[in-house]
């Protein structure tokens, strides 16, 4: 057997690094002052992975920087030649695939072990048997029932026993049974003129770059936006604060809520030209499975910002049916992808004279044009504005 482990909330509590990961800056002190921060790390899990390393049996597989990676590794005293596969982009099985080439096992032997619905799906794009942890925090054992692992576990020593004794050892790898049913464009109709759209934004939005020119206060306050997805509603409504690593020390910004109430403030302001009489909302998904985000961000600020304004908005109808990175690089996939990938819950039962697409990005415009495309075949619509906090340059 080859065990690959998840390293954050995983094998060590490292929940309070989570504010110096935000940064560069953050994220070289974290590696390099470790110890100054708090984390832990159970003694079961310790002598498990010792016990597994001996045999030459175990992997690390995290997004995390390498250097951090090791650092933490130290700290807690696990063998220092833990090999080590960082930056893994999970769950698109950049760094798993590596885990798994280099190991020299057959994937029936491979079990992956992780907190998050990431960890899982990682898994299942390998074709490996995984089990999703609980004691991280920070995802719910629902959520990690969803990503359907081949088992839960809940304490160290829960896995120590599924490991060798019940579900895993054994057993075949299982591909996921219940990816959402949705309807999807007909593969004829891709190609077809994308419907036109009017496009409003608040301003230009410059993706964070280690304080790169062009950072405005709008793209900070567009970025917190975006945190808001790693964050429970109950965390949100209890005033939680963006907290990060500059100039030497922890700094605790604005409330997300702020963020949030001051963008729909602006954003509804420029829509003052839209006859909202018969206008439908549609937020644009987040990747599915929804559950590797805590708080699906764009429905949200739909439910909240539109239908009190006398918008006409729908519970959740649009999917996006697998995971898909938030790639903010030159990188982009094709609107084909999107077609693929992007799928409505129900038909529409009422045809709407305008739809407004809301995502709190726009970049190259590709996924609300897919989006639209879906929207006018199924007969939701045909006039759509693509609504947006920034554009992107």
């Amino acid at each position: 057997m080859h065990f690959m482990y998840d390293l954050d909330s995983t094998l060590v509590d490292t929940r309070a690094v989570r504010p110096y990961m935000k940064t560069r800056p953050g994220r070289l002190f974290a590696a390099q002052n470790i110890n100054q921060i708090t984390t832990t790390a159970d003694d079961v899990l310790k002598r498990l992975v010792e016990k597994q390393h001996k045999k030459g049996e175990v992997s690390i597989v995290t997004d995390s920087p390498e250097d951090y990676a090791h650092a933490v590794l130290q700290k807690h005293g696990f063998p220092g030649d833990i090999p080590v596969y960082a930056v893994a982009n999970k769950p698109f099985n950049n760094g798993l695939s590596r885990a798994i080439t280099d190991c020299r096992k057959p994937l029936e032997e491979i079990v992956v072990i992780g907190d998050s619905a990431k960890d899982i799906l990682d898994a299942h794009m390998a074709r490996v048997k995984s089990i999703g942890v609980t004691w991280g925090k920070l995802f719910i054992q629902e959520q990690l029932s969803l990503a359907e692992p081949t088992a839960i576990a809940e304490s160290p020593e829960d896995l120590e026993k599924k490991l060798y004794f019940q579900e895993v050892a054994g057993n075949k790898y299982e591909p996921r049974r219940n990816p959402i049913s949705l309807l999807y464009l007909p593969r004829e109709q891709i190609s077809s003129t994308a419907p036109e759209t009017t496009n409003i934004s608040i301003g230009q939005y410059t993706s964070w770059n280690n304080g790169q020119d062009g950072f405005s206060e709008l793209s900070s306050r567009i970025l917190k936006f975006k945190m808001i997805k790693d964050l429970s509603l109950e965390e949100l409504n209890q005033e939680a604060s963006d907290e990060y690593f500059s100039g030497g020390a922890l700094k605790k910004g604005d409330s997300f809520l702020q963020a949030f109430w001051s963008l729909k403030e602006e954003l509804l302001s420029k829509l003052k030209e839209i006859d909202f009489k018969d206008c439908l909302v549609v937020a644009t998904p987040n990747s599915l499975p929804e559950y590797c985000y805590r708080t699906d961000i764009n429905s949200l600020f739909v439910a909240n910002a539109f239908k009190e304004n006398g918008f006409v908005t729908s519970g959740r109808f649009v999917f996006r049916a697998y995971p898909k990175p938030e790639d903010h690089s030159s990188v982009r996939s094709p609107e084909e992808m999107h077609h693929k990938t992007i799928g409505l819950k129900k038909a529409s039962s009422k045809k709407f004279k305008q739809i407004i697409i809301f995502d709190d990005v726009r970049t190259r415009g590709t996924q609300s044009t897919a989006l639209a495309r879906t929207l006018r075949y199924f007969e939701f619509g045909d006039k759509f504005y693509v609504v947006t906090f920034g554009q992107t340059g």
